[in-house]
């Protein structure tokens, strides 16, 4: 995908992260599964000397690139198969039209990924109380391109939003973001001495996965994770856990969805009934994915079904 962007609120964010996670060979990995560093090493990312974005390929978290017309209309049909099947479809196609001025400000469309991301929202706000004029936290482990935050955030709009992931991916969340909300507060963590983030005084914080303990002045609402746990290490889902059950406030809620098994590259099988779930969890929602069970392509046979089921939680979290 070729980008040119110009003036983006931030672009010292921009070049911080390319400089850390692109431009040197020995950034602290411990926290990449076998699974992440079989995909980052297929991500494709250029920046010119103006600090523009040149080339901008991700690889293993969806897709947002404006694909051949052909994709399209595999996606399109892929998204109402599914749609005529789900009970709140038409909440659904709500947040749809909602949708499509901010793919529109990236030259994307409603591929089957975002499509599935406006599924697990409309999940999400079923459950969610929050008003929409309160400041509230909002925590999104892996969020790919960000379309999810951004629908969050429209929703949401005096949220906080703090993305972390592994720095190559949150490359990609900080690109898209900031073309979307070009005139929204953007900031990056690095290190412990600039992590004050409290709740309202910014709207995207990016973190990358490895300073995550760093935020600790803010407390948070809602936390989500799609696809994403299943592609960790236990090690990594336990430290996840340990953080969010620490930093959120009272009756807040975890929308996570994924994999019900899955062997990651390195041999290790991931569990989601293994997460370190806590007895005194609720679960208001607990159930097999009816969105995520097969997609579409233009390659032979056409009709693909995943390699396993998913599974997807509405729960409040017991605090630490």
């Amino acid at each position: 995908m070729k980008l040119n962007i110009y003036k983006l609120p931030e672009p010292k964010i921009i070049s911080e992260i390319f400089n850390r996670y692109y431009g040197r060979e020995d950034t602290d990995k411990r926290f990449v599964s076998s699974h992440w560093k079989y995909h980052s090493s297929r991500i494709r990312v250029s920046i010119d000397y103006n600090g523009n974005v040149r080339v901008l390929r991700g690889s293993g978290f969806g897709l947002m690139d404006n694909t051949h017309i052909f994709n399209k209309i595999v996606h399109m049909i892929c998204n109402n198969s599914y749609l005529i099947t789900l009970p709140d479809r038409f909440a659904i196609k709500n947040l749809m039209k909602l949708s499509s001025d901010l793919l529109k400000a990236v030259d994307s469309y409603l591929s089957y990924e975002s499509f599935r991301q406006l599924c697990s929202l409309n999940v999400i706000l079923k459950h969610f109380n929050a008003d929409k004029r309160d400041s509230i936290a909002v925590l999104m482990i892996g969020d790919g391109y960000g379309f999810l935050s951004a629908m969050i955030k429209v929703l949401y709009p005096r949220s906080t939003i703090v993305l972390v992931d592994i720095g190559k991916v949150l490359l990609f969340q900080a690109i898209y973001l900031q073309r979307i909300f070009r005139q929204a507060r953007h900031h990056l963590v690095f290190s412990p001495e600039n992590a004050t983030c409290s709740t309202g005084r910014y709207d995207f914080v990016y973190c990358p996965s490895e300073n995550i303990e760093a935020l600790n002045d803010i407390r948070f609402g809602l936390i989500v994770n799609i696809a994403s746990m299943q592609e960790m290490d236990y090690k990594t889902i336990m430290r996840y856990f340990a953080y969010m059950r620490s930093h959120v406030v009272d009756g807040a809620l975890f929308y996570c969805l994924n994999r019900v098994k899955k062997e990651l590259p390195g041999g290790e099988v991931i569990e989601f009934e293994k997460y370190p779930w806590n007895r005194n969890d609720v679960h208001l929602v607990d159930e097999e994915c009816a969105f995520y069970r097969y997609y579409l392509s233009l390659r032979p046979p056409f009709f693909h079904r995943f390699e396993g089921p998913f599974r997807h939680r509405v729960t409040v979290l017991c605090q630490k």
